[in-house]
């Protein structure tokens, strides 16, 4: 009955933290200062409340389906206000998302290795699972609107980050490497203002709340000053988000910095790949960071003195 009970409140509390985010958005905050506001608030109150446990793995997934652009998905259909339709719709893909990062925990606990426990960008792509279930298996509700896929792709075509300059992708790069070494820097510092019960000796044995607690504030503190860049502000508040999901994979799958600058550096690519199809669904960012870093763990194994060299860095 216990674990019944605390299944239920992940799914609670990833749902809200989704169904907030796409609140924010509604209301004109770009979706990653969104996402790490919405983590961060929940996180810290619950875990001064000591109410939920170790939930903010769950929040966070779950903030990152809310960074899903229901309006460019499904235009025509719930429009950009509060209408019912929207109301239906985010809390269909919130509850989505809790029910998904709550199965992928169950399988995760029986199958580790297979699950890729560990990888950074993990809790990302599995926010993309639920984004795009819930788009496809919403599509037949919407008679006659259009294809929410097709959708994605004309708007990435015709957004302006399809015709991204070279200079303004190699600040992408720049931003999501950086994203993806700086939090190595923090590691037996305070990150920030970690509330003080959880804070620990090491970023990397901190609990799960307080590793949560760190990303968001990444987002939310380096992110949101990055969108103020013109022309470019989003883009690279988007790629240092994505480079903080690089860094959070497990120490004791990779060397400490080579392997991390390579996955951030690679990252981008891979996003602008996965944007042509998938563009406005959440998790998109974290798909692209948990690809790049199986891309370079598995070069390091195809090729040991690669790993060798890693290590030397």
């Amino acid at each position: 009955m216990d674990s019944i009970k605390e299944n239920f409140l992940v799914i609670l509390l990833s749902a809200l933290a989704c169904w907030l985010v796409l609140g924010l958005q509604q209301l004109g905050v770009s979706p990653v200062p969104a996402s790490g506001l919405i983590t961060f608030v929940l996180v810290v109150t619950l875990s001064f409340l000591n109410i939920g446990g170790a939930c903010g793995p769950g929040i966070l997934c779950g903030s990152f389906a809310g960074m899903t652009l229901l309006s460019d998905l499904l235009p025509n259909v719930i429009g950009p206000t509060f209408s019912l339709k929207w109301v239906a719709a985010s809390l269909f893909l919130s509850f989505t998302a809790g029910g998904v990062y709550l199965l992928i925990q169950l399988l995760s606990a029986k199958y580790p290795r297979r699950m890729l426990n560990g990888y950074g960008g993990k809790l990302g792509a599995t926010a993309f699972l639920a984004s795009l279930l819930c788009t496809l298996m919403t599509r037949p509700f919407w008679v006659g609107g259009p294809d929410p896929i097709k959708v994605a792709i004309q708007d990435f075509i015709h957004s302006p980050s399809f015709g991204l300059s070279w200079n303004a992708f190699a600040m992408s790069m720049a931003a999501s490497a950086t994203g993806a070494v700086i939090p190595l820097f923090f590691a037996g510092k305070e990150l920030f203002l970690i509330p003080l019960p959880l804070r620990q000796n090491s970023i990397y044995q901190l609990t799960a709340n307080s590793r949560v607690i760190g990303t968001a504030l990444w987002g939310l503190c380096v992110g949101g000053p990055l969108l103020l860049i013109p022309q470019v502000g989003g883009v690279m508040a988007s790629s240092w988000y994505m480079g903080t999901f690089v860094s959070m994979t497990a120490l004791e799958l990779s060397s400490p910095l080579m392997f991390r600058l390579l996955a951030g550096l690679m990252a981008p690519w891979v996003l602008v790949l996965l944007r042509i199809p998938f563009d406005g669904l959440g998790g998109l960012l974290g798909l692209a960071a948990l690809l790049s870093v199986c891309v370079v763990r598995r070069m390091e194994s195809l090729w040991p003195q690669n790993r060798q060299f890693f290590y030397r860095l």
